[in-house]
């Protein structure tokens, strides 16, 4: 109706607009071939005639109507070091403010301890850098594959706040009343099978009395603790003067890395 639709789900949009939906096939045969990866590679969602907007972009409509976008929040600024050191605490410094500000709530806190790095840093910035007191949940395994309960253990010793272990009961009537909830408001398949366990883990915690949940959440795609967080890294500069010699680093230092030749 030559006019725009925002909302945070298509779902949400597709009751403001009324519109009929149609399943974008193309984007569901693409997820069935290279799973959750595929997700955020292009704009097109699983519904038709819905796009998303990417990550860190303002939409900008005139009063004509014409919209175009703009990138924020993606500054580049070299810094030389001698060191490490210098690198750390730069970085150290930083999550600190930026965790200093989202501490700062009227509603109770809590905080995801998975026992791997991110989660524990965070938790134990905010304890001893911060001297807030803080709550901490974890998820509770006996998959020794996953069990992490020493770390989170050593941690909440060190700590000395308040913690408790959290376990999900998922049974198969659970997940499929999970998928069919997610399907609903996301009009998407779920990105994968951890997010069913995510959504308990928030479920209980909030039933709990907490309302805002800090989490380490990012830390991969931040530090680029995966391969693909290196290939969405490049394709984000292009376009940009830094696109040469991101690929020349990516050629340099992450290729030689791949156990599976295939992604090379």
């Amino acid at each position: 109706n030559n006019g725009y639709y925002f909302g945070s789900s298509p779902s949400y949009i597709l009751s403001l607009s009324g519109i009929t939906p149609s399943i974008n096939l193309k984007k569901l045969e693409r997820y069935v071939r290279y799973d959750f990866k595929s997700m955020h590679i292009d704009n097109e969602t699983f519904i038709n005639n819905i796009r998303s907007l990417s990550f860190a972009t303002n939409l900008i409509i005139d009063s004509n109507g014409n919209a175009k976008t703009s990138t924020y929040f993606y500054k580049h600024k070299n810094i030389e070091f001698s060191d490490t050191s210098g690198i750390a605490n730069i970085v150290k410094q930083s999550i600190v403010k930026s965790l200093k500000r989202r501490m700062r709530s009227d509603k109770p806190i809590a905080f995801l301890l998975s026992g791997g790095i991110d989660s524990t840093s965070l938790c134990y910035l905010a304890s001893k850098e911060l001297g807030k007191k803080i709550t901490c949940f974890s998820v509770g395994t006996t998959d020794q594959r996953y069990d992490e309960s020493d770390n989170i253990d050593r941690t909440i010793s060190e700590l000395k706040c308040d913690h408790f272990y959290v376990r999900p009961e998922i049974d198969a009537q659970n997940v499929s009343n999970r998928l069919i909830e997610f399907s609903k408001e996301f009009l998407s398949p779920l990105p994968g099978q951890n997010y069913l366990l995510y959504a308990e883990l928030n479920n209980l915690i909030k039933l709990k009395g907490y309302s805002v949940v800090i989490s380490g959440h990012g830390g991969d795609e931040l530090f680029g603790g995966y391969f693909i967080h290196h290939n969405f890294y490049v394709k984000s500069l292009k376009g940009t003067n830094e696109f040469k010699s991101g690929l020349c680093d990516f050629d340099k230092y992450i290729k030689p890395q791949l156990r599976n030749k295939n992604l090379a």
